[in-house]
């Protein structure tokens, strides 16, 4: 719908999801809001929750969690070729819900059912989507071992002969 969809201006920030819905439902209290923040946003601003379950916002967060910081994780890989302190490690949602007066639903099973019920039912909802890598990230992770080892055990010479064939020159 018209001025439906809020973004931070360069579509990284992280963090900016949770508390701009919140501000969003305080500003259309009438209007369903969901967030979509992944778990590294929500271990940035969880304890917002606490503001949105206070001021009784009709909010649902729907947090993605695969356990790493998954833009800055696949970065890494590409670049270089290895990852650093990308994972999150055990976050526990459920914990966050509960010691923030949040509702919480696990999705999957009957939570696709109960999701509906979720948004717009003047109350903070917590959701957690589950997720690993799919088939095409385990592949591009691959690929980008790969070239890191070859550019640590060739020299700049030899990548640039064995690249000649693949450029079709």
């Amino acid at each position: 719908s018209p001025r439906g969809f809020l973004a931070p201006s360069d579509f990284q920030s992280m963090g900016f999801g949770l508390p701009a819905a919140i501000g969003a439902s305080l500003a259309e209290p009438a209007r369903p809001v969901v967030a979509l923040v992944g778990d590294g946003g929500i271990a940035m601003c969880g304890l917002e929750l606490v503001t949105a379950v206070r001021e009784r916002v009709s909010l649902t967060v729907i947090v993605f969690n695969d356990g790493q910081l998954g833009l800055i994780r696949d970065q890494q890989l590409r670049e270089h070729g290895r990852t650093h302190a990308v994972e999150l490690g055990g976050l526990e949602l459920s914990a966050l819900a509960a010691a923030t007066g949040a509702d919480y639903l696990l999705f999957g099973n009957d939570g696709e059912a109960r999701l509906g019920e979720a948004v717009g039912n003047g109350r903070v909802t917590l959701v957690e989507v589950r997720l690993a890598d799919s088939l095409a990230a385990r592949a591009g992770h691959l690929s980008s071992y790969l070239k890191a080892d070859a550019r640590r055990v060739l020299s700049p010479r030899m990548l640039q002969w064995l690249k000649r064939p693949l450029r079709g020159g």
